[in-house]
């Protein structure tokens, strides 16, 4: 629903401004509901799954706050490369470099960690591909 009302607003240079201005005004609001209904999802999928798998808070907050990562990561993407052909390499850069930020961080964290280092890489990778 947000991709659609701000990639058609962003791809017109005058649009441009606008998007960005409701985007920086809805992201956080977005990323914390993004948290709230991703970590809800996770845990009612648990326990329709039974005992067989364990249910660890931190394991939740984990891949929920990842899973709101990338949400936001590929809104904020999409209006990049909504921006022109630049916009679109700067989008591709980010998403190569969360990907290949999180492969490294999983070959590190996951042998000494575990799930949490899984999870620890995945969040941690779309930070840099955000942050790029």
């Amino acid at each position: 629903m947000v991709s659609a009302v701000l990639i058609p607003l962003a791809s017109r240079p005058e649009g441009q401004s606008e998007a960005w201005s409701r985007l920086r005004q809805h992201a956080a609001g977005l990323f914390a509901g993004g948290i709230l209904v991703f970590a809800v999802s996770g845990w009612a999928a648990l326990r329709m799954a039974g005992s067989s798998y364990p249910l660890r808070r931190e394991w939740l907050a984990l891949f929920a706050t990842s899973a709101s990562l990338i949400l936001t990561h590929g809104i904020f993407s999409a209006v990049f490369a909504a921006r022109s052909l630049r916009g679109l390499w700067i989008s591709v850069t980010g998403a190569m470099l969360a990907g290949m930020g999180n492969l490294v961080l999983n070959m590190l964290l996951t042998p000494r960690m575990g799930i949490s280092g899984a999870a620890a890489s995945l969040l941690a990778g779309y930070l840099i591909g955000l942050a790029w």
